[in-house]
Order: structure tokens, then C-alpha cells, then sequence
């Protein structure tokens, strides 16, 4: 029964680290295109510096959250599951 419960977890876990990631690439790929900048400098009055920090800060917290929420949990059970096979 905890074996299940593990290996649903670890799903979980998986498909939100897969999620987050997929988050971050898109946030990237709208970055470089422009189109980030160029809809938040009509909104909010940025400057492409301040753009720029906004930018890639967010997407290191972003990633770094992804990474300990997700990746570092999903990692931890897939080593005990295995552990104990």
C-alpha cells in the first residue's frame, strides 16, 4: 500500500517537474522573441533593462522552486523505491 502511494507520488511529482520546466522554457522562448518585453513595456512603462532583470530573475526562481519542490522530492522517493525493491 505505501509502495503505491510512493509510486503515485512519484508520478505526480514527475509530471509537475515536466510542467514547471516546460513553464520555463516557454518563458524563455517568449523572452528571446521579444514578445515578453514588448507586451509588459506597453503595460507597465519598462525599460528593456528592467525588463531584462524582471525576466531572469523570475525565471531562476522559477527554475530553482521547480527544481527543490519538484525535482529534489520526485529524486528522494525514486531512490527509496528502488532502495527497497
Amino acid at each position: 500500500m505505501t509502495r503505491d502511494i510512493l509510486e503515485l507520488l512519484s508520478r505526480i511529482l514527475g509530471r509537475c517537474l515536466v510542467g514547471g520546466l516546460l513553464l520555463v522554457t516557454i518563458w524563455y522562448l517568449g523572452y528571446m522573441s521579444g514578445a515578453v518585453c514588448g507586451i509588459h513595456a506597453l503595460w507597465f512603462g519598462l525599460s528593456p533593462h528592467e525588463c531584462s532583470l524582471l525576466s531572469y530573475g523570475g525565471m531562476g526562481i522559477v527554475k530553482m522552486m521547480v527544481l527543490v519542490l519538484f525535482f529534489l522530492p520526485w529524486l528522494a522517493i525514486r531512490m527509496e523505491l528502488r532502495r527497497t525493491r
